[in-house]
């Protein structure tokens, strides 16, 4: 089965299929990464899981776990690849936790990693990166390399943290950007003690501060990210930045939640032989369904083709049917007959 739309209608038509089911079993979504949107995609990075708990987390507004934030940030990147947004470009958070970023191993490849997205990106002003101060915390970093300007927008600021690790992992990513060719705009460069370049990291900043005790604050950065790909057009980094946070800020978490609750990403869920999965294209998800199937794969030239050769199959199935069932109710009608003689 394969069900198009929005990732909240497939899990509600998942759900009922559960509902039905006399032996239901847990869910767990597989995602695959697309090599064409600037993401980590060496294993094991190339495939993670959305447990259906998380989803049912995102659903009541509860505090969201780190694989649905790298999800939406792919739907974004995705989205800006399709529709050829100008100006942005959204960084695979893969990397960014502070629990990860402990190992020296790991920021050496987050560094490398943010190096390749600013040289890729090198005509663009903004970058965007989630990233995870705590596991279970979240914050956005408004990264525009050829201006050295690392703006982090924490909606929970009141809570001091420590960007140490963070910091290095960028400040290292530039300087491979400029050993490796990158521009600069004029007079824009910001240089270390020992003389390489670094970011001016900008943690004040006027942003929306969610209530004390509230844990949406990945609700928070989904939200901007939605408003910076929404609004991108109109952002000329940085002076633009400050007015356009302040009037963004104007959201408390009732309206946030409904505004989570609009949002779409548009997937393909299949579920078929108990293997879940999200794909973001349809030939991958189509891919999915034959083998799940035992078919070999047809690649069709659209989605409208492949539909149209479904609901032929479909048809004759049910053209099947309708053949069997007066033949199976008259030869019900003889057993019966001669049972009661």
């Amino acid at each position: 089965m394969c069900i198009q739309g929005s990732i909240q209608d497939s899990i509600f038509h998942l759900e009922n299929i559960l509902l039905k089911d006399k032996d239901p079993n847990y869910p767990v979504f597989t995602v695959r990464v697309p090599r064409d949107v600037g993401f980590v995609t060496d294993a094991p990075a190339d495939i993670f899981f959305i447990a259906h708990e998380d989803i049912f987390k995102l659903f009541h507004s509860r505090r969201l776990d780190y694989n649905l934030v790298r999800l939406f940030a792919l739907n974004l990147a995705m989205k800006i690849k399709r529709e050829s947004t100008p100006d942005i470009a959204i960084a695979d958070p893969y990397y960014m936790r502070e629990s990860q970023l402990a190992l020296s191993a790991v920021r050496v490849r987050a560094s490398l990693y943010l190096q390749k997205c600013f040289l890729d990106n090198k005509r663009k002003d903004n970058i965007l990166l989630a990233y995870f101060p705590e596991d279970t915390y979240c914050v956005l970093i408004s990264i525009a390399p050829k201006y050295s300007l690392a703006t982090y927008f924490d909606s929970g600021s009141a809570k001091k943290k420590n960007y140490a690790r963070i910091r290095g992992v960028l400040d290292d990513a530039l300087e491979g950007y400029f050993k490796k060719g990158g521009a600069f705009k004029e007079k824009a460069e910001c240089f270390r003690d020992d003389g390489k370049h670094k970011f001016k990291h900008v943690f004040e900043f006027p942003y929306v501060k969610q209530p004390e005790n509230s844990t949406l604050e990945a609700f928070y950065v989904m939200h901007h990210l939605k408003g910076f790909v929404r609004d991108s057009q109109n952002l000329l980094l940085p002076s633009a930045l400050r007015g356009w946070a302040e009037k963004l800020a104007r959201i408390n978490d009732d309206d946030l939640r409904e505004d989570f609750h609009d949002t779409e990403m548009p997937t393909y869920v299949v579920y078929k032989g108990r293997v879940p999965g999200v794909y973001e294209e349809w030939q991958d998800c189509l891919e999915q369904v034959n083998k799940f199937s035992g078919n070999s794969y047809k690649g069709y030239a659209t989605r409208e083709e492949a539909v149209a050769q479904w609901r032929a199959h479909v048809g004759k199935k049910k053209n099947r049917l309708k053949f069997l069932v007066p033949l199976l109710l008259t030869a019900t009608a003889v057993i019966l007959y001669f049972t009661l003689v």
